[in-house]
């Protein structure tokens, strides 16, 4: 009965964890959507009126807002901090663009299980990178074909999730500094929540960007 008694105990701290740790991520969303979202209609907004930007610029601008703002809310709806249908959703948004722009998406989640348990304070970086390089993809590469392979690995008791998002374009040489920024956002994102990045590159053969991300 004592062993029962702390159990019970012991799961329900788990669980208050758990919701704490959900509504302070949901706060960090909120923010992080005011200062970076908000900043930059904002900021458009006023380069509009001055008449200083182009109707293609204002509509990758929204275009790329509108896709920030959903990502947001697929983390936010992300049930038990589950990644899988927020990774489905920007899929489906994201295939259509890679079409747009000459581009075949190969997408292989034969290895990822039906539930990942992922820290919800990860949910919105890992979609956030994972975007990232699709859209660099798209914007810089020239590929013929995109290729996302999602997995979970072991390492000893370990568990890990793994994301590599490959294409056959012209490597980040030829792409220049605008590429490089889209790099950085990657890594700073990565570090925040403790995650491993790699990016590799072979000028006129193509681009790798390999995530992975402890589970435990």
């Amino acid at each position: 009965e004592r062993e029962q008694l702390l159990k019970r105990n012991f799961d329900r701290l788990r669980e208050s964890e758990r919701v704490k740790a959900s509504a302070q991520e949901r706060q960090r969303i909120m923010q992080d959507m005011h200062d970076g979202l908000g900043s930059q209609l904002l900021s458009s907004l006023i380069l509009v009126e001055r008449g200083a930007m182009t109707n293609e610029q204002v509509a990758q601008i929204l275009r790329e807002s509108i896709d920030d703002m959903r990502l947001a809310i697929d983390a936010l709806a992300a049930d038990d901090s589950d990644l899988l249908s927020a990774l489905g959703n920007m899929r489906f948004r994201m295939e259509p663009r890679l079409r747009a722009a000459g581009m075949e998406l190969q997408w292989d989640a034969r290895t990822l299980p039906e539930e990942v348990d992922i820290d919800p304070n990860a949910v919105l970086p890992v979609l956030r990178i994972a975007q990232e390089a699709l859209t660099n993809a798209i914007k810089h590469s020239r590929a013929r074909v995109v290729r996302v392979t999602l997995g979970v690995d072991r390492d000893g008791d370990s568990q890990l999730l793994s994301i590599r998002i490959t294409d056959n374009g012209r490597g980040l040489v030829a792409t220049g500094n605008i590429a490089g920024r889209g790099l950085q956002n990657m890594k700073s994102r990565a570090a925040r929540i403790a995650a491993f990045l790699k990016v590799e590159s072979v000028p006129g053969a193509g681009t790798m960007i390999f995530l992975r991300l402890p589970l435990d």
